[in-house]
């Protein structure tokens, strides 16, 4: 069933899209994901929605209590970079050095 289904949306893409671009504990049917595959990028952008809904909500809940704007700042900042998963950038890098080098 699932090999020649051509939805545009399903009900796991949004799941899979946050289990893949942030660090949300996010329960994913892996399988059923990996068969959508690229149909599921719909989603990306709805994942700066949900993350940026839940740093505004964190953030005036902050100004609610009266925490200092700057602490604010770096709690929001600090927030948003442990909420993106960034682990992939940096091997990326690593792997387009060791080729410039001549390294397996």
């Amino acid at each position: 069933m699932y090999k020649h289904d051509n939805a545009l949306i399903d009900r796991v893409d949004l799941p899979a899209a946050l289990g893949l671009l942030t660090r949300l504990p996010i329960t994913v049917d892996s399988t059923r994901a990996m068969e959508r595959g690229a149909a599921s990028a719909w989603a990306y952008p709805l994942v700066g929605v949900v993350t940026g809904v839940i740093l505004a909500a964190a953030t005036a809940l902050m100004i609610w209590v009266g925490i200092p704007s700057a602490i604010i700042a770096g709690l929001v900042l600090a927030g948003a970079e442990w909420c993106c998963d960034w682990q992939g950038l940096p091997d990326r890098g690593r792997g387009a050095d060791h080729r410039r080098q001549g390294d397996p």
